[in-house]
């Protein structure tokens, strides 16, 4: 997850926050805000990411050649570490 500064700086970019005025108490509430939104789309883009690699297991669950078993093995240590990410 971004840090305060890269978080601020993407919300300037996107127009999103204007000007940075310290002392402005409802900037910070709405940058918190942001952060928090900003954080549960990152969850759920992170999952959808791991479900994809989750399908893969089960499209190649009945295989029973070398290659689909390397695919699946693949496929599940990605899922983990997409996973993961989000313990960070």
């Amino acid at each position: 997850f971004p840090s305060h500064d890269k978080m601020f700086e993407m919300a300037r970019q996107s127009g999103i926050i204007a000007v940075h005025t310290e002392g402005d108490g409802n900037w910070h509430q709405q940058f918190v805000a942001l952060k928090a939104f900003a954080k549960l789309v990152t969850e759920k883009e992170r999952e959808a990411c791991a479900k994809l690699c989750d399908d893969r297991v089960i499209a190649y669950q009945y295989a029973t050649d070398v290659w689909a078993q390397e695919h699946i093995n693949e496929a599940r240590h990605l899922a983990k570490v997409i996973r993961a990410r989000g313990n960070v």
